[in-house]
């Protein structure tokens, strides 16, 4: 399986998990979907250390416990890249040697 259609997978049996609580509390149907979305899109990806909101309109979204935590720092656009460019070289790394990926060099000629 893509490491992809598993980030997706997942994704998709977390949503189906918190929507299933928000029924059982009670709350409508397009009311609990509008709140798993809304706390998706506001948490920080692990990758990119932002949240979805963030990279798409700049700026956080207000939740309601958003007064009550500590600010956290802002990476600039260049910061996000070399964080992203960091962590996608992890995981490669990880990958080849799980794999036991071999370097292969081409010689022209």
């Amino acid at each position: 399986m893509a490491r992809g259609s598993y980030s997706r997978g997942h994704y998709l049996k977390s949503c189906h998990h918190y929507l299933k609580v928000h029924l059982h509390e009670g709350l409508l149907c397009s009311k609990a979907l509008t709140t798993v979305l809304q706390h998706y899109r506001s948490a920080p990806h692990s990758t990119t250390g932002e949240s979805p909101a963030k990279l798409m309109i700049g700026c956080n979204l207000q939740l309601p416990l958003t007064h009550l935590s500590p600010q956290i720092k802002v990476l600039k656009p260049r910061d996000l890249q070399a964080r992203v460019k960091t962590y996608q070289g992890k995981i490669k790394a990880y990958h080849d040697s799980r794999r036991k990926v071999k370097t292969i060099t081409l010689n022209v000629g």
